[in-house]
């Protein structure tokens, strides 16, 4: 079953990192971004040929870092708007199912009555699908400025590195194989056999 819930999820990255390639496709960074891109290389090389400080590689990486960000603005709306169709309103009206899932023959229920709800899956996607790191980075950009976002950003990536890390680590102690989102949405993942009938997650 474990083999099957990472052949899965592997599915559903890949699935994923080809969508948000396809965003830069339709939505194709902007000179301002490019430039940007090339200060952070030619800052990098400067810090290495100790031409600048670290302080002063710091201050500049940070600045263009928030810089670009807010200027991906719409790629950003985009990606929220594919995490929440492909994990929240693919599986609820495909049985608790991603493609990655379905390759697998894993399916998303509720852990007491069978069909899992929307919401459910909404939790499961902001907890291990990436969705809140998404939304918390979009909500840093618009608040906060320079090295704030920078630091904003690199806890919001330690937590969400932490939090993959206990779901992870759950899901192998736990009898039952579920991790902190499934505990925390009220679901479970179970195999699909014969078509229909399903076999728990035990």
């Amino acid at each position: 079953m474990r083999k099957r819930r990472i052949i899965g999820y592997i599915i559903d990255l890949f699935i994923m990192a080809i969508c948000l390639s396809l965003i830069y496709v339709i939505i194709p960074k902007s000179k301002e971004i490019k430039l940007l891109e090339q200060d952070n290389s030619s800052l990098r090389q400067e810090y290495f040929e100790n031409d600048i400080t670290f302080n002063q590689y710091v201050k500049g990486y940070t600045k263009n870092i928030y810089e670009i960000r807010s200027k991906e603005l719409k790629q950003t709306y985009l990606y929220i708007g594919l995490l929440i169709i492909y994990f929240v309103i693919l599986p609820s009206i495909w049985k608790g199912r991603t493609i990655g899932s379905y390759i697998s023959k894993l399916q998303i229920e509720n852990f007491r009555d069978g069909k899992a709800k929307w919401y459910q899956f909404l939790i499961r996607a902001i907890i291990i699908n990436g969705l809140g790191y998404v939304l918390f980075s979009l909500l840093f950009t618009m608040i906060l400025k320079g090295n704030s976002y920078f630091i904003g950003i690199s806890i919001l990536t330690i937590i969400q590195l932490l939090l993959l890390l206990i779901c992870c680590f759950w899901i192998v102690i736990k009898k039952e194989s579920r991790g902190l989102h499934g505990i925390l949405s009220g679901t479970e993942i179970v195999k699909i056999i014969n078509g229909g009938l399903h076999e728990k997650n035990y």
